[in-house]
């Protein structure tokens, strides 16, 4: 990689490496050196590998509302209650226990199980502790057309908005002011004309 992961009274080195078993090297995405932090001499390196992950079929829930259920929302009264009291739960502790303890092989397919054994993990406890985020379906009310309003009024707007936008980033060019008060004239007159 190249980049400094060291710094020290005689200056800076390239000291820190990764370690990455052989069956695993293929799967490797890149390396990441972080920026230097005063709280460390040492950089992080971040290791990124290449996983295969399934979405998370909530169909396989009992429930069929479960399927347009995508997200779920922390409730700091009653989420951390529910979490902990989940968490207490015997089949649960030995879940995380045996996912902790167990093997998996050093390859891509070892890799794309367990972390679909952590996601499942993390989908039951989010289900059992936080709030269920329905989406929310509103219908869009129909904006009030005016009925003198038209297409050329709309592009006119659309031209002046524009030229607004120019002018605030180049606020001492003369062409953008005179051709946004032109615009802005025409527009005015052309309301009048259409209202009558």
């Amino acid at each position: 990689m190249g980049n400094f992961t060291c710094m020290t009274s005689n200056g800076l080195s390239v000291v820190d490496y990764a370690i990455v078993s052989e069956s695993l090297f293929s799967s490797v995405e890149y390396f990441r050196t972080h920026e230097f932090n005063y709280l460390s001499d040492h950089v992080n390196i971040e290791i990124f590998l290449k996983c295969m992950q399934r979405e998370y079929n909530f169909d396989i829930f009992e429930n069929s509302d479960w399927s347009s259920y995508k997200s779920f929302k922390w409730d700091s009264q009653k989420s951390k209650l529910k979490l902990l009291d989940h968490l207490s739960d015997e089949t649960v502790l030995n879940n995380i226990l045996n996912f902790e303890m167990q093997n998996f092989s050093n390859d891509q397919r070892g890799v794309d199980d367990e972390t679909n054994k952590l996601t499942t993990s993390l989908c039951n406890l989010a289900e059992n502790s936080c709030v269920i985020k329905r989406k929310n379906f509103k219908k869009s009310k129909p904006k009030n057309k005016r009925p003198w309003s038209d297409n050329a009024i709309t592009d006119l707007k659309h031209q002046i908005n524009c030229h607004g936008r120019n002018i605030k980033a180049n606020p001492f060019d003369k062409t953008y002011k005179t051709r946004y008060f032109n615009l802005l004239k025409t527009f005015k007159k052309m309301i009048k004309q259409k209202k009558n």
